[in-house]
């Protein structure tokens, strides 16, 4: 939080401690209330979220809240970023909610509710509409709404590029290690399973890079300009942000099935009812 405004920018320090703390009173809450109730939790890592998230919010505000509070002009800032993080604290909420909607459907109807993304491109812009004043900061504004849609695009492209072949990465290092007995995806899992389901993903993500290519072109022919560039660039300015963003997300996704965290989109929770048969 604060990362994105200058103004209100952490250091690394803080960035460090702040995260430390909030974990480390987090964990403690969590394994406070695994003994006083069972272990796992179910859905461990919902409950861990609100403490951790509120311990986080206190850090920031207890140590850039005197700046914002002395320059009014940065409290604009700070909404735009408690806006950001409250979209990133509800996707801890929602993908749950949206893996049990997925996992209860089969067939076409899983297809019918995955993701789609909805563009809309905007009007057609003359070179007539600058010439006056008003005209011209509507030009502006367009001209800023057609790059943030593209980058916006470009980076959604790269980024399932991206993730898949992590993902695989990920799944071959995990399946050569013990821990893999807690991740009931690879917990029973053969090796020519595992080899098929890398291959299976390393060629969509073949078929995403491919749609990346095509995406580039299309809008470079359509642009006049290389969104090839655009993507560069924000990897090359942005790069802490996305990548720690990006590795949120991939922690995240990867630790929700992890056995110690209680996620049973049955809502049967079977140790519950063993521990109280014992």
């Amino acid at each position: 939080m604060g990362q994105s405004a200058p103004r209100l920018k952490l250091t690394p320090r803080q960035v460090i401690l702040s995260a430390l703390f909030a974990s480390g009173v987090s964990v403690a809450f969590i394994v406070m209330m695994c003994v006083l109730t069972v272990f796992p939790l179910p859905f461990g890592l919902l409950v861990v979220a609100p403490p951790n998230v509120i311990l986080i919010t206190a850090c920031f505000v207890y140590i850039s809240g005197p700046r914002w509070r002395a320059d009014p002009l940065l409290w604009g800032e700070v909404k735009r970023q408690l806006s950001v993080f409250n979209c990133q604290v509800a996707l801890t909420f929602i993908y749950p909610i949206y893996i049990y909607g997925f996992v209860s459907l089969t067939g076409i109807h899983q297809a019918i509710v995955q993701p789609t993304l909805t563009v809309d491109p905007g009007e057609p812009l003359g070179l007539e509409t600058i010439f006056s004043s008003k005209q011209r900061a509507l030009f502006i504004h367009k001209s800023a709404r057609v790059l943030f849609i593209t980058e916006y695009l470009v980076l959604i492209e790269y980024v399932e590029v991206v993730l898949p072949i992590v993902y695989s990465a990920h799944q071959v290092i995990l399946y050569n290690m013990p821990n893999r007995a807690f991740y009931p995806a690879l917990a029973e899992v053969s090796r020519a399973e595992l080899v098929s389901s890398v291959k299976n993903v390393l060629v969509y993500s073949s078929l995403e890079f491919v749609s990346l290519i095509l995406a580039l072109v299309v809008l470079k022919r359509m642009l006049r300009f290389s969104t090839l560039h655009q993507l560069a660039f924000v990897l090359e300015t942005q790069a802490s942000m996305v990548q720690s963003k990006l590795t949120t997300l991939f922690v995240y996704v990867m630790q929700v099935p992890l056995t110690h965290l209680g996620a049973d989109f049955t809502f049967k929770f079977a140790w519950i009812h063993t521990d109280d048969d014992q």
